[in-house]
């Protein structure tokens, strides 16, 4: 009951920034898909325990036997490549329409759908502020992304939590220009990165990240020129491929290249989707003001080198599934 109070006033902070109502459409779809998954995940966790249990009894209670052995072992290996393929089913409904698409009010409907039905499930907090205030920023919904990123100021204590913060912190401060913010942003996340793994999502951010600060020195030394051949590299998803346009469109006003400018604008307006670039394109584009509390995250020194292993919020979980496994096995030892 502790854990659903907890997520039912963690939902309630999301509510308190989107409106559910204008990210409705398609939620049956990603319902679907939900479904699926929390089978899935139930289907994991019992054959884990009678798997478990199995093991344990085995030799006691339970003769020795290579095949019955070998079948668990095979059951299991099944639910759980399921299991995967489900989960990533789920980052389809999200990154797909994201990255894919250039459609972040469809990411947000069905990630909104999917947090609300995993409200009695385990949650991570600070990766799903920075999740929804990512796809709020392509949308153009700057002040409301700026509200997540200051959710993340309680929640964010691990190493992967500030580099994500880093991350959403940097593209809020690219959006109002201020290229110190970026460069430091890109100073910070290099200190968290060397925590994490280095699988090929965090190499993207990290890289995405340092190639903002290269930018925004560029900004700042007027080198403009330079900025054209720091964006040269093609991308491999079209949301990247539309922003570097976006970018590649102003260095190329900067420079007065007319004919670049008419090419790289034509490229954003034809693929933006629903992200904001596509406005950014047109004359009279206004930026959103900067909110109130701008930057919205702070993080000290000494946090930013010592973060926490192991975010708080599943140390509980932890504990609970080695409880279950002593007691698995004393049951094992009393039968």
């Amino acid at each position: 009951m502790l854990l659903i109070k907890s997520n039912k006033e963690n939902y309630d902070k999301i509510l308190q920034i989107i409106d559910v109502d204008e990210y409705s459409d398609g939620r049956n779809n990603a319902d679907f898909y939900i479904k699926k998954f929390n089978r899935m995940r139930n289907a994991l966790y019992i054959v884990l325990y009678i798997g478990l249990f199995y093991f344990f009894l085995e030799g006691r209670l339970i003769s020795e036997n290579l095949l019955v052995k070998a079948v668990v072992i095979i059951i299991v290996g099944i639910v759980a490549k399921k299991y995967s393929a489900q989960k990533q089913a789920i980052n389809e409904e999200y990154y797909g329409f994201f990255h894919r698409d250039c459609r972040p009010d469809i990411a947000i409907s069905r990630y909104l759908a999917f947090v609300s039905a995993m409200l009695n499930k385990q949650c991570q907090w600070n990766i799903i502020y920075y999740n929804f205030g990512l796809a709020l920023y392509r949308q153009g919904e700057i002040n409301k992304a700026n509200a997540f990123l200051g959710l993340m100021q309680d929640s964010t204590e691990t190493a992967m939590g500030l580099f994500r913060a880093e991350h959403l912190k940097q593209l809020i401060a690219f959006y109002y220009k201020d290229y110190d913010t970026v460069i430091t942003c890109s100073n910070e996340a290099g200190v968290t990165f060397s925590k994490l793994r280095q699988n090929k999502r965090n190499k993207k951010i990290y890289d995405d990240m340092l190639l903002a600060g290269a930018y925004a020195v560029c900004c700042k030394n007027n080198d403009y020129q330079q900025i054209l051949s720091l964006l040269q590299d093609a991308k491999e998803y079209s949301l990247d491929e539309v922003v570097r346009h976006y970018y590649l469109y102003l260095a190329a006003k900067e420079i007065n290249d007319s004919e670049k400018a008419d090419y790289y604008r034509s490229f954003v307006r034809n693929n933006a989707g629903t992200t904001w670039y596509g406005n950014a394109v047109e004359d009279g584009f206004i930026p959103e003001e900067k909110p109130e509390n701008y930057p919205g995250f702070c993080v000290s020194s000494d946090k930013l080198n010592n973060p926490l292993k192991i975010d708080r919020s599943r140390i509980k979980y932890l504990l609970l599934g080695t409880l279950i496994v002593v007691l698995l096995f004393v049951i094992s030892r009393l039968l």
